[in-house]
Order: C-alpha cells, then sequence, then structure tokens
C-alpha cells in the first residue's frame, strides 16, 4: 500500500494548491498518504494491499470504486480505481491538480449515498491527502458497512 501511495505523492508534486475536500469531511482530520498502510491508522484486514491500498473493486451507479475494510466492518477505506493514471495527470500536467480529487470525491459520495441508503451512519471522515490532492477517505462506520459495499455490483 506504500507504494501506491508513495507513487502518487510522486506523481502529484505539481498540485501545490489545496485541493476541496469532500463535503462532510474535516480539514483538521486529514492524514497523511506518507502515514497509511494497511495498519495504520486503521487495521484493515480485508482486501487491503501493502502494494496497492485498497483492492476490492466494486461499482455503485456504474462509478467503479476501489474499497478494504477492518474485520469489523466498521472502517472502510475509499480510493480511486485508477490512482495512477490519475496521479499521472495530475503530475504530468501540473494545471490538472483536481483531477485525482475529484475521482476520490466522487467514489466517497456513491460510497456514502449506497450505506445511507442501507442504514448505515457514517460518524467520521478522514481524508487522505498529499500535497494538496486527496489520495482516499476513510469511513468510520456505526456499523458493518464493508459486507454490503464489497457486494455492490450494479455497473
Amino acid at each position: 500500500m506504500r507504494a501506491i501511495l508513495a507513487g502518487l505523492l510522486i506523481f502529484t508534486v505539481g498540485g501545490c494548491a489545496s485541493s476541496k475536500i469532500a463535503e462532510g469531511a474535516r480539514e483538521e482530520d486529514k492524514v497523511s498518504t506518507l502515514k497509511v498502510s494497511c495498519s495504520k491508522p486503521y487495521e484493515l484486514t480485508q482486501d487491503c494491499s501493502v502494494l496497492s491500498g485498497a483492492k476490492r473493486k466494486i461499482w455503485i451507479q456504474g462509478h467503479k470504486i476501489k474499497i478494504a475494510g477492518s474485520a469489523d466492518g466498521k472502517v472502510v477505506l475509499v480510493m480511486d480505481p485508477h490512482p495512477f493514471l490519475n496521479a499521472a495527470i495530475t503530475g504530468a500536467t501540473f494545471w490538472l491538480a483536481d483531477a485525482q480529487s475529484a475521482e476520490n470525491n466522487e467514489s466517497f459520495y456513491q460510497v456514502r449515498s449506497r450505506l445511507q441508503a442501507k442504514g448505515v451512519e457514517i460518524i467520521k471522515v478522514v481524508p487522505i491527502n498529499s500535497f494538496g490532492s486527496i489520495d482516499g477517505y476513510f469511513l468510520e462506520l456505526d456499523k458493518d458497512g464493508y459486507s454490503i459495499l464489497k457486494e455492490a455490483r450494479d455497473k
């Protein structure tokens, strides 16, 4: 997971300005991409790779998303399904610094909508960022939402 997140960090150096975080997340809760792994800041035992981060691919309303989860399903990592592509676009063009953040925000909104529809409350949203770019979100839930999400296949 560190390899993918380090790659995102390298490619997003061009995004100096801070990208807009998703509605419901707080700036002060952000965690650095460099401090994220499958074991911190949360223990993710379901579908998490040290090389690629979240590895379960789901589809909600036709939107492809990658997720990982804690053993009890109460913590979910939500990521853009194309982090290298969007990071390359961001880093290579500099003026598209929000491309990666926009994909991660859309992934978050789709997941939030699905969880709310199934009666799962999001207690806290923790943005993962590097050099002003949003690389994903950790969601703390009131009950197991990962089991619901991992079955999402509405392409």
